[in-house]
């Protein structure tokens, strides 16, 4: 219910606060290329999950908000990890990288909007597909063409 969202926005924003106080620690022990593949396979499940959701007429709530949860939670773990290895790798022109990655990130989340909204959904189903896509696209890309390691 609507009254429910701030609830569940907030819920959101405490899974990405803990995680990021967790990356924080990980990320000096582990690397940031470890914690960046994990967040990264972390989103690629909530991914799973929101794809298989997106195929069924009425999902349960409880459903799209633990696909939703595993995707969001992550967002601030991967996007540090991703912008830690772009910055080791643009040496002068980090400035110019870092505003790059900035700008292609509100980009793509435009992008990702105008293709839920052309779809016409009367519910969850568009909006679980095009975030299923883009989290198993990030996945992928990572793995197949990530940034290679320059670090220990």
């Amino acid at each position: 219910a609507p009254e429910h969202y701030g609830l569940l926005f907030g819920i959101n924003i405490l899974l990405m606060m803990v995680l990021t106080s967790l990356n924080a620690r990980w990320v000096k022990r582990l690397g940031f290329h470890r914690t960046t593949r994990w967040g990264l396979y972390q989103q690629a499940l909530g991914a799973t999950l929101l794809l298989v959701i997106s195929q069924w007429d009425t999902a349960p709530l409880a459903a799209v908000l633990v696909g939703c949860a595993l995707y969001i939670s992550v967002l601030s773990v991967i996007g540090s990890g991703l912008l830690t290895g772009i910055l080791q790798v643009s040496d002068a022109h980090s400035g110019s990288a870092a505003a790059l990655t900035g700008a292609t990130r509100f980009g793509a989340g435009a992008v990702a909007g105008i293709v839920v909204s052309a779809m016409h959904s009367e519910n969850h189903a568009a909006m679980c597909l095009v975030m299923a896509i883009c989290g198993l696209a990030a996945l992928a890309v990572y793995e197949f063409k990530g940034i290679k390691k320059h670090s220990p």
